[in-house]
């Protein structure tokens, strides 16, 4: 008998064998996950004829205690479709029965969240959800300061096995762009200079990707804005190193300018922009005498 004392569903009888076994099977079905008393019964028996083999006994009875597990199913009901690497992004749904979407979790589970490809840097770890199994957690993308993989990534979602008696575990993998954080560094003319009109100015610096520990970032196309002069686009060499020669022309406006260097980012790759406030430009002066008529 099935939840005894409950329900007390009768799941069939079975008759033992000559060494007093009996074996019966039964396919658990509509039964909510739980644990439930199971009572083993032996009937009465103070009839049977009185022949060779035959016995007459008291009937008893055990219980044991059964767990009834059901597999669970994870359902997301918000999760961006690009994150910034470095910013947390947030994912709301909920753990489901199942077997049956209908009946709420009466336990909450356990979640992991990670990247498909990075599995042991977990971004969430073995958080539980809601006891009707619904969450909404804020997930960083580069737990361990490790620096994050830009492009397109496989995020998931995993129901920790053994989190609960009742729910087993399950997977669910979601498509991801992350993007990622690029950044100027070493940039120069670092320290204030004076430039004369007619002169050479050299401005240089290093495009790295800020959200995976600074990797420089090769090959990319970097314009300059020199004061309101755009100059000619340079690539960044192997080293992310990229270098500008201007000479300044003789119209240029005095005093101390703005440069200002863009990089315009990729698919995956976001945006960035620094400006130097360190040249001041002069002009070279003559001084003319009139003839002195007397």
């Amino acid at each position: 008998v099935m939840d005894y004392g409950g329900a007390n569903i009768t799941i069939g009888t079975a008759s033992s064998d000559a060494e007093g076994n009996a074996t019966l099977q039964w396919i658990v079905s509509g039964v909510d996950p739980g644990q439930y008393v199971l009572r083993m019964l032996v009937q009465d028996d103070l009839t049977a004829a009185k022949a060779t083999g035959a016995t007459r006994h008291y009937g008893n009875h055990t219980e044991m205690n059964v767990t009834v597990q059901v597999p669970s199913s994870i359902r997301v009901d918000n999760i961006p479709a690009n994150v910034t690497a470095g910013v947390n992004f947030n994912v709301v749904g909920q753990v489901e029965d199942g077997d049956n979407q209908s009946r709420l979790l009466t336990t909450p589970v356990a979640l992991d969240m990670f990247w498909l490809d990075n599995p042991g840097e977990k971004l969430v770890n073995g958080v539980y959800t809601a006891v009707n199994g619904s969450f909404n957690l804020s997930v960083p993308t580069d737990v361990l300061s490790n620096g994050t993989k830009r492009g397109p990534r496989t995020f998931v979602i995993s129901v920790v096995d053994g989190s609960s008696p009742f729910y087993l575990t399950s997977t669910a993998n979601y498509s991801i762009l992350v993007k990622g954080v690029s950044a100027f560094e070493n940039l120069q003319p670092l320290n204030p200079i004076i430039v004369n009109r007619g002169e050479d100015v050299n401005i240089s610096a290093r495009l790295v990707e800020s959200s995976d520990m600074f990797a420089p970032l090769p090959g990319l196309t970097v314009d300059v804005l020199f004061d309101a002069t755009w100059l000619a686009s340079n690539t960044t060499n192997g080293q992310g190193q990229v270098n500008f020669t201007h000479s300044v022309p003789l119209n240029q406006p005095l005093g101390l300018i703005t440069i200002t260097l863009f990089y315009n980012g990729t698919v995956d790759l976001l945006a960035t922009q620094s400006s130097l406030s360190s040249v001041t430009i002069r002009s070279i002066t003559l001084l003319v005498v009139d003839p002195i008529a007397a």
